[in-house]
């Protein structure tokens, strides 16, 4: 009898989580059913790059080369047309799946009360995931399942040592796959080691917690290893160890602050973590109440101080998050670290204070602090599995039919909101179309096509950029520095869109024009995240329009080219 019950109560629980999974990819293939091509422009750039290799070319590979490389293969093995549909269709799907190591690791915790079904829910549905992983195809995806692996394989090896050879492994592979990603793992691995060599220094003197000491010390210098060297194959335009470096040695300070922080970071991360054992009775309602001033005061202030203009982009993200995913978060961070070993708590609660870190040492930087926006992810991708534990303490607790039902309807509007915001429209994505259309492939192939007719060059964004690169094969003459993070942009649609204020073209110059660069339209012309850019007013469209010097020589449903007349001055 109980081992049937037994068995009915885990088919019920695959169902759940099959019905979970089947939710996060009809999400994640929703853009590409509607507008039946890749979704995001990005994934034209990096498909540029791979359309070169199979012309048995060279070509710089930013982020990393794996994802060119499984590009490549895909488009020999299945030819152009099929690859393209891959794209569109299949990888949507198989990106879905990256979502699943925090969802093992939520397995792995050896806790009473958790569910790890909440874990996938939020790894389902929280817009920032649905977004960067999945909707869009790019290597940051990638990137994040080596990351979410590396950190699986490194909470196992808590358990047994062994396992953080996989974690070595799997490191190797997000420094192959994605900068940033090998970079976060890099922080997460630094925030143990310290935090551990402190534990191990003051609390515990064990011969198996030095041996992980050892281990994470060899991961670390493996990752810095293999970055350094697979970084390299990036063009020197577009290489962002060069970044890091650049925004580093405008620092002075930065070797104190290495050194402070190297011996400060353990004591903030380990000391509070052995005060919270002491808050067991931390009530949920507590935690609830300041998450709007966390997540949404604080965010909205500083960014009304750096970036006002990207006001509606924060309040548009950070809202559902705060109030449908933070109070869980924090709840079951407080719950974990009051009901566990130390030094099980410590490998949750070093990286998170050091991403904290980091994103406020981001902010401060001045021409960089956009990079900021990709972090979140990173963060929210880590600490899921602690909001699952939190939602699954929080409905343990309600004591009555009334209060589950009222909690079931609540919940269940926090994560509508956190499903419906995945897809923002321009005016509430900081001026960004992610989408492209099929009138603005045809433009980018005629701009080519009068291009090499006028032997003239071609004046766009950074997003109908990558669409010109890929209808080229990257032969494209796009001009204004635009694939620079440093040089100074001659770009006349950049210019005049941070001005204001139209001038005359250059002759030979080709002007493509979108609608979502447009003010309009809520558009930006897209630069850069460390170059200026903004609206293209109407005063200038008008001016392209009516000035008699330029000609319109093509329109589309969704954009224009212009060109100065030959002959004219």
């Amino acid at each position: 009898m109980g081992s049937d019950l037994d068995k009915k109560l885990r088919n019920i629980d695959t169902w759940w989580l099959t019905l979970v999974f089947v939710l996060a990819m009809l999400l994640r293939i929703t853009p590409s059913l509607k507008y039946g091509l890749p979704y995001g422009f990005d994934i034209y750039e990096f498909t540029s790059r791979v359309l070169v290799l199979n012309e048995g070319k060279p070509v710089p590979l930013p982020h990393g080369p794996l994802f060119y490389y499984v590009h490549l293969a895909l488009l020999r093995i299945f030819g152009y047309e099929m690859f393209l549909s891959i794209l569109t269709f299949v990888e949507p799907l198989v990106f879905t799946l990256f979502i699943l190591p925090p969802y093992f690791i939520s397995r792995s915790l050896k806790i009473s009360g958790n569910e790890p079904v909440y874990t996938l829910l939020y790894l389902a549905v929280i817009n920032l995931l649905v977004h960067q992983i999945g909707s869009v195809i790019i290597p940051e995806g990638l990137g994040i399942l080596f990351f979410g692996l590396s950190v699986f394989f490194a909470r196992k090896a808590l358990e047994d040592w062994r396992w953080i050879y996989l974690a070595m492994v799997s490191g190797f592979f997000t420094a192959m796959s994605h900068h940033l990603s090998v970079f976060q793992l890099f922080i997460f691995f630094t925030s143990l080691f310290l935090s551990y060599l402190y534990y191990y220094v003051k609390y515990l003197r064990e011969r198996g917690l030095l041996r992980l000491l050892v281990l994470i010390l060899i991961t670390i210098i493996i990752l810095l290893a293999s970055s350094i060297s697979i970084w390299s194959l990036s063009g020197k335009d577009e290489n962002m160890l060069m970044l890091l470096f650049n925004m580093a040695i405008k620092i002075r300070l930065l070797p104190v602050i290495l050194i402070a922080g190297a011996i400060f970071f353990p004591i903030v991360t380990v000391e509070p973590i052995r005060f919270l054992k002491k808050f067991k009775k931390f009530t949920f309602k507590k935690t609830f109440i300041l998450m709007p001033i966390i997540g949404i005061v604080l965010p909205s202030f500083l960014t009304i101080i750096f970036h006002p203009e990207a006001l509606s982009t924060i309040l548009w993200f950070t809202i559902p998050i705060s109030l449908g995913f933070l109070p869980f978060a924090i709840y079951g961070i407080i719950q974990y670290c009051s009901k566990n070993k130390l030094l099980d708590s410590i490998f949750f609660m070093a990286p998170l204070t050091l991403f904290m870190t980091e994103a406020f040492f981001i902010i401060s930087l001045e021409n960089y602090n956009v990079l900021i926006h990709r972090l979140p992810t990173f963060v929210i991708y880590f600490a899921a599995p602690l909001a699952g534990y939190g939602m699954s303490l929080f409905s343990k607790e309600l004591d009555s039919m009334k209060k589950e039902y009222l909690a079931g309807m609540i919940i269940a509007y926090f994560i509508f909101s956190l499903v419906a915001t995945s897809f923002p429209k321009p005016e509430f994505a900081y001026g960004v179309r992610e989408s492209v259309s099929y009138s603005e492939l045809k433009l980018a192939e005629d701009a080519y096509t009068y291009s090499i007719l006028f032997n003239a060059k071609i004046d766009t964004d950074t997003r109908l950029g990558a669409v010109l690169m890929f209808v080229s094969n990257r032969r494209a003459d796009w001009m204004g520095n635009l694939t620079s993070w440093f040089l100074p942009s001659n770009s006349w649609l950049v210019n005049v869109s941070v001005s204001g204020e139209p001038y005359p073209l250059e002759n030979s110059v080709i002007l493509m024009v979108s609608n979502s660069m447009r003010e309009t339209y809520y558009g930006r012309v897209i630069n850069l995240i460390t170059k200026p850019s903004g609206p293209l007013s109407e005063k200038a469209v008008n001016y392209l329009n009516n000035y008699p010097g330029i000609d319109r020589l093509e329109d589309v449903q969704e954009g224009a080219l212009y060109m100065k007349h030959l002959g004219k001055s």
